[in-house]
Order: structure tokens, then sequence, then C-alpha cells
């Protein structure tokens, strides 16, 4: 987890009216991007510039920088740096190959330098010096504090930069994705031409660039990926909101009237959250209860019940039945039936009582004989009857099946349908009604369904088809929209399956935005501070004062606001500065980004820096890269001897080498200032002072000699260890646990101090720890002057070792 994260992290959980879900979101979004550039999560990694004894270990130093055949330099020249925290002037006079160093150093970090850069070809060309035949060649030897070396080697044939080629020796991680990224972000050179750029470029390069160098990349990177996760949640409902107002649309240019449907369906796609299952119903045409249009076209489709064939058969069944039940009743008649019935009853008291008088006349006798005579009429009677019956049920079964054929109006004939088969639909219901309008005569039945059967089942036959066709022509028009109905159904589902998810996104996009600038300016806050410091320091007298930085707006608004006040009122933007305080803000803002603890470099690379500043702002700057110094190695070109003399004239520990360039582009590199040789020479002052009394000199000098004698054994030492593999911190905690002169002269030898004083031939030695040590608390006891002298070259022992 990184700083922000962590940061992040804390905040949220503060916010009480967050719920869990909102959190994990804005955790997730952050851990998706989190440690862009490999930086700590502990506290320390958001510090700029650091106090000594910040844990630098792994950072990258400058060791040597090699240069031929380019640019200001020919024949090949060394320009050897002090590795370790440190201040290094390079000095020169314009031309002097001064420059040429830094602009070679920034190819083989970088691979172009910002002063050519956007430049027409006619400035890029010229990269080989003229007066040297060998091809152009850039060597970069580096050391990580830790042990491990690396040289980074730049060649190329002619004026053809683009043939250059890059040969590593070391394993450091150069070349590698971090490192670039590292470069762009915690840029460790700083040209003239970028110093003027740094206000000048547009407010969101600036915002940009600190954006970068603080991690706020991630929280940017974070914001766009919940929007982006915002967004495709919020998909779904944005294409449903689309695809209602579409298909209500279409649904509407459909609806005439005749499908109950389509109306259904607009009604339900009005509600803010449709019924996703009476939409499917709706579609696939399962409801329970179809829409009456269509029950009633479907039924018409497939109305029937005319069977002409059958029809005609009843009605010719029931004729023959009427004329059959005519002819026999001709001879068996109702008084045949009472006669028979007396008969019967004759015959049945004969069987019981015997031979009698005629039971009907009285007159007559119902003898035995007359009794046979009697039952051969009603056997006949009999059978006359039967044949009568047996017509009358034909007759009543004739009547049945004509009278089945004629059906009563169908519902649906009666009921107003699509209007494109009302007409059919009306000819069929008259001839419909006129059919069942029936007689109630059997022959006049029979003739009133051969007299309208045709036309009956003519208009029923029309209408069917008719029904059929209006039946397919809505399903033809209403599967489209049926199939949008159903998809719009399953988007609507969709949507509410989405809808936790994308509102916990749309909360955690609005809080993340909402605690954005705060979580900036929290983040700047180390950088603003130090740039603030840095700037009080350089200011000097100028009125302008810088109270901060901050970060604000969003998108192609953001910009960094520069709180600035002259003489205690308020202005606005940078234009009051003029062009020295400009060139101090921008060493302001630029040097805390480059001394960040998180940077994995340990060098800051400045050139011509003190340009348009006056010598206040001078003195300010050499204070400022004195404390940087501390715990970085700074490395400054310039062409304006007033920095050098700054720095001779503090009391602050640093190198000063000058540059020169003679004929043929023979550049020179000449080590003019050590700590040491500047106590050296304030001792030399000090007894050349005629007016200062004896005993003054003898207390005060023994103290400079003492300085320049750990001055340079400090140089050894740190030099030497540091080659070595051991870690800064390591080195300068021995150092400062280390108290007396010849402890420390022992350190930078690596063995005992006496014993080396007392080499042979280097009695001097003795008597320089002799003043350094007892001479410091009892006066010196000799000749000044053979003090100095013995100073000198035990300064030049150890120093000369070092090279």
């Amino acid at each position: 987890m990184s700083e922000l994260t962590e940061l992040v992290a804390r905040r949220l959980d503060a916010d009480g009216n967050l719920h869990e879900p909102v959190r994990s979101s804005v955790r997730e979004a952050l851990d998706a991007v989190d440690d862009p550039m490999g930086e700590p999560s502990s506290g320390a990694g958001l510090s700029a510039g650091g106090d000594a004894g910040t844990d630098t270990t792994g950072g990258v130093y400058l060791d040597r920088i090699t240069v031929r055949s380019f640019r200001g330099i020919g024949r090949e020249t060394h320009l050897k740096i002090p590795v370790g925290p440190g201040l290094t002037v390079v000095s020169g006079r314009n031309g002097s190959g001064k420059s040429s160093f830094a602009e070679a150093l920034e190819v083989a970090l970088t691979g172009t330098t910002y002063r050519w850069r956007n430049r027409s070809a006619q400035w890029q060309g010229p990269w080989r010096n003229l007066h040297c035949a060998a091809p152009p060649r850039v060597e970069v030897q580096l050391q990580v504090d830790g042990g491990d070396r690396a040289r980074l080697v730049n060649e190329w044939a002619d004026d053809d930069f683009e043939s250059r080629r890059q040969t590593l020796t070391g394993d450091i991680g150069i070349g590698s994705p971090l490192w670039e990224s590292a470069l762009g972000t915690f840029r460790p050179l700083l040209t003239y031409e970028e110093l003027g750029q740094v206000l000048a470029a547009r407010p969101s390069e600036l915002y940009d660039a600190l954006s970068t160098v603080l991690g706020l990349g991630q929280l940017a990177e974070a914001i766009k990926r919940l929007d982006a996760e915002r967004k495709a949640l919020e998909e779904p409902a944005r294409a449903l909101k689309q695809a209602r107002s579409d298909l209500l649309t279409v649904l509407r240019t459909h609806d005439d009237g005749a499908d109950q449907r389509i109306a259904q369906a607009v009604a339900l796609l009005k509600r803010t959250a449709p019924d996703t299952a009476a939409l499917r119903t709706l579609a696939t045409g399962t409801e329970a209860t179809p829409e009456a249009g269509i029950t009633i076209l479907r039924t018409l489709a497939t109305l029937n019940g005319l069977d002409a064939a059958a029809a005609e058969a009843a009605a010719t069944e029931l004729r023959a039945a009427v004329a059959s039940c005519a002819r026999i009743a001709d001879g068996a008649s109702v008084a045949l039936q009472r006669r028979l019935t007396v008969i019967r009853a004759a015959l049945t008291a004969h069987q019981h009582d015997g031979d009698m008088a005629c039971p009907v006349c009285g007159t007559g006798s119902l003898d035995a004989g007359r009794a046979s005579v009697l039952r051969a009429e009603a056997d006949t009677a009999d059978a006359a009857l039967g044949r009568l019956a047996a017509a009358t049920a034909r007759l009543e079964r004739a009547r049945n099946a004509a009278g089945a054929v004629i059906r009563r109006v169908p519902v649906a004939l009666s009921s107003p349908s699509d209007p494109a088969i009302e007409s059919k639909r009306v000819v069929a219901l008259r001839a419909w009604d006129e059919w069942a309008d029936s007689p109630r005569d059997d022959l006049a039945l029979a003739d009133h369904i051969t007299a309208h059967l045709p036309r009956l089942a003519t208009a029923v036959a029309h209408l069917r088809a008719a029904a059929a066709s209006a039946l397919t022509a809505r399903d033809d028009s209403w599967a489209p929209l049926a199939s949008r109905l159903g998809s719009l159904a399953d988007l609507a589902d969709d949507v509410a399956a989405a809808k936790p998810d994308a509102d916990n996104a749309k909360a955690a996009l609005s809080w993340l935005k909402a605690n954005d600038q705060t979580l900036k300016n929290e983040r700047l806050a180390p950088i603003s501070e130090h740039a603030a410091r840095i700037w009080e320091r350089l200011r000097q007298e100028s009125n302008v004062e810088i109270a901060g930085l901050s970060l604000s707006g969003t998108a192609t608004r953001r910009r960094v606001m520069i709180e600035a006040t002259v003489d205690g009122e308020d202005a606005s933007g940078i234009a009051v500065l003029s062009q020295g305080e400009l060139h101090a803000l921008s060493l302001a803002l630029f040097l805390p980004r480059a001394t960040m603890d998180v940077s994995p470099f340990r060098f800051v690379v400045l050139d011509d820096p003190v340009q348009a500043m006056d010598p206040a702002k001078v003195d300010g700057l050499v204070e400022v890269l004195a404390e940087i110094a501390e715990t970085r190695q700074v490395v400054v070109f310039s062409h304006d001897d007033r920095l050098a003399a700054a720095v001779r004239r503090s009391s602050i520990r640093a190198t000063v080498l000058e540059v020169t360039r003679g004929t043929s582009s023979a550049v020179e590199v000449v080590n003019t200032y050590t700590p040491s040789r500047r106590f050296l020479q304030d001792a030399k002052a000090l007894c050349r002072d005629q007016g200062l009394p004896d005993a003054t000199l003898r207390k005060v000098l023994p103290g400079l000699l003492r300085m320049a004698v750990e001055a340079a054994a400090r140089d050894r030492y740190f030099a030497a260890a540091l080659a070595g593999g051991v870690p800064h911190t390591v080195v300068e905690r021995a150092w400062e646990q280390t108290h007396r002169t010849r402890e420390r002269v022992g350190l930078a030898i690596g063995g005992d101090a006496t014993a080396w004083s007392q080499e042979p031939g280097h009695s001097y030695r003795r008597a320089a720890l002799g003043v350094a040590g007892s001479g410091v608390h009892d006066g010196l006891q000799g000749p000044p002057a053979s003090a100095l002298e013995a100073v000198r070259k035990t300064i030049e022992d150890l120093v000369g070792a070092t090279r």
C-alpha cells in the first residue's frame, strides 16, 4: 500500500457517512493503480529534502563523466565528481566546455537535451566536435549507495545522433521502465533553459509535474477508473432509457387502435420501473387472458360449423322423412289406434271369461271364432302403427338434424373487430342472422337451409380468410416489437441487477472527487513547505513573500496556485516577480521535487542557475545548496564566478572545479578549491595578518589547521568507504561518532594514524597531528609557518591518496 493509499484509507475510515461497499470501491480503485513508482509506504516517503541521516540506501551517485568529440570538448576529458553527499561547483567561462559536460550527462541519461528539444534539424545536427576525428563518446560512471557500480556509454558516428548506441555495464536498473519513469518524475537535472520554463510553461504542466512526483497520478487514475466503472455500470441504464424512448416512439407510430397489445406495451413502458414479467408475457403472447381484439381475430380466423354437405343431407333427409310420414299416416290413423285398443280389451276379456256376448254392442257373440278374427285384425293394425311410429321417429331425427345445422350467431361475429375485416364481418353477420332466423315448418326449414346455405358459407369463408390475413399482418407487425419488448425486459433486469454496484461506484467517485483537492494539497504540503523555506533563503531582500503552493482545478483548468504577498499585500500570480526572482522561485519549486526521499537519484545537477540573480540571492542559493548537500550530491555548473566566490566566502564544505578550454577544443578540469584547501588559505591569511597579536594567532591557528586536516580526512574516508559499498548512513554515523582528529585520520587511512605519522620521511605528519590535537587545547608552540607547512604536506598526502 502506497502512502497516498494509506492517506485515503484513513480519510475513508474517518467518514462515518459512507457505506462499506463505497469504501471498498474507493480502495479497490486505488489498489488497482497502487504504488506506480514503487514508493515506500512509510511516512518518510513524502518528505522533501530530508535531514542529514535520512536513509538513502540504494540511491545512485555520479562518479565520473568522460566526454570525447562532443559539443565543445575535443579529445577525451574526465570530470571526476566526489562520490557521496556534498557540493561540487564546476566553474568556467562561456565556451570553456563546462556546459558540454552537463549536456553530455543529460544525453547519456535521457537520450536528448532540453536545450535542443523541439528545435529544428539545424540545431540538432552538430553534436560532433569539429576538432576531434574520433567518433563522439560519452561515458557516465555511476555508483549506488551500497557498492554497485555501472557505466553508461553512448557512442555514435559523425553527426548522425540517431545512430547513437548505448551500452550498459552493471545492473542498477538503467533503461528499465522504472528508471525511465523516475527520470520523468524526479528529474535530477535542471538546465538554464528549463529554469526559465518552470514558470513560463502552461499552468497545467507544472500541475502535472507536481502531481507526478507526488504520486497524484495514482489519485487521478483512481478517479478515471471509478468514472469508467461508473459509466460501464450505468451504461445499461442509459441504454435502457434510450431503448424505452425509441421503442415508445415506434409503438406510437404503429398504434392505430386495432392492436391492443401496443397500447398495453405503451402503458407498461411509461412506468418508471417497468414490470419486466408483464413485458415478457406480452412479448411472448403467453398472457392468461389474451387481448380481446386478438382473441376475436383468432376466433374469426377459425370460424366454422358450416358443413355444406351435412346441411344439404339434413335438408334432403328432412324432406324425405316428411314425405314418408305423410304416406304412412294415410293408412294408420288415430282411429285405428283406438279400435286396436278396443280389440285388445275384448280379447283380454275373452281370454279370462270365455265366450260371451259382444262386450261393445251386446247383440253379437264373442266366441272363439270371433276372437280369432279379432286377433288377425289386431296384428294387421299393429303392423300399420309400427310403420307409422318408425316414420314419425325418422321425421323427428331429421327435424333435429336440420335444426342442429341452424346455429346461433357466434359472439365473435357479433363484436366489432379489426377495421380491415369489418365490412366482411358485417356481411357474414347479416347472412348468419338470416340463416339463424329459420322457419318452424319442416319442409320450409329444408328449403331455408338449401336457400341460405351458399350465401352464408361464402360470407364466412371470406371473413375467415380476411381474419387470418389480418391476424398474420398483426403478428408480422408485432413480432419485431415483441422481440424488442423482450430485449428491453432483459435489459431492465440487467439494470436492476447492476444498480447497487452502479450506486456504489457513483458514490465512491463523488467522494473521491469531493476529497480530491484536499488530498492533493495534504500530499503537496511537505513540498510546499520546503519550497517556501527555500524561497525564504533565496529571496534575501525581496519584498515578495511566498507562503506556499496549492493545487486547484481539474481537467483543463488544473493549475498550481502560488500564494504570494508583496509588502504584506496579496499578490495575484507571479507577474510581480523580477527575472531573478522568477529563477529563484523556479529553483524553489524544482529542488523539493528532485530531492524527495523516494527518488532513486542521490544527485542533483544544476546548470547556470545564478543568471539574473543579484549577489544576495546567490549567497542564499549557496546556503540552500549546502543544506541539500548534507544528504545529496549537488553539482552546479556555472560560468558566473559569483557562485564560486560565494562558496569560497562561506564556511560550507565544497569542491570547486575549474574547466578551461584551449586550442583544438582541448578541455582541462582542475580542482581549484576543496574544503581543506579553503581552511589552509584562511590559515595563511591569518598568518599574514600583521595586526593580529601573536597570542591570538597561536590560539586561533591550530583550530583552522585542525579543520583543514579533518576536511581532507573526511573527503578521503567518504570517497573510499562509499566506493567500497558502505552505505552512506553507516559512513556518516561512523564519522560523527569519531571525535578526535587522530581517530578521524585513522578512518581515512584505514589504519593507525600514530603509526602513519611515524613513517620514515614523514615526520611532518606527527607535527601536523600534534598541532591539530594538543595545539587546539594548549595553543601553538612552534613557529606558525612550520605548523602551516606540516599541515599542508599532510593534507597533500591525504588528498593525493584519493586520486
